[in-house]
């Protein structure tokens, strides 16, 4: 089984290959990620220069590499969402969600 790298590290595909399948794990927004699924943030999206919610989530601990997870969502697809990241959780609005990228973490086999 291989695990390969696809591109620089912050647009970067994983991709998994082993003797009969290939899976391609692209970067998604944080709103995408089913629940319980564990991935790792890639990016937080600046709206504007000097964005104020782009710096509190990254003074939260919204960092590159940091591992996250979606712990529970509000009922019919609403706010908030609830996060785990680190050993912090953090109710966010979907809005404020969608600013984070995230790259799914490789399940094992």
């Amino acid at each position: 089984m291989t695990i390969c790298c696809i591109g620089s590290t912050s647009s970067a595909r994983y991709r998994l290959r082993c003797k009969w399948f290939s899976i391609d794990y692209p970067p998604v927004q944080l709103t995408e990620l089913p629940k319980n699924r564990p991935a790792r943030v890639a990016t937080i999206r600046d709206e504007r220069e000097g964005d104020p919610i782009a710096q509190r989530l990254r003074d939260l601990g919204f960092i590159a590499g940091e591992r996250i997870c979606i712990v529970a969502r509000a009922p019919f697809g609403g706010d908030p969402l609830l996060v785990r990241i680190g050993g912090t959780r953090f109710a966010l609005r979907r809005v404020e969600a969608a600013r984070i990228t995230v790259e799914p973490d490789i399940p094992e086999f």
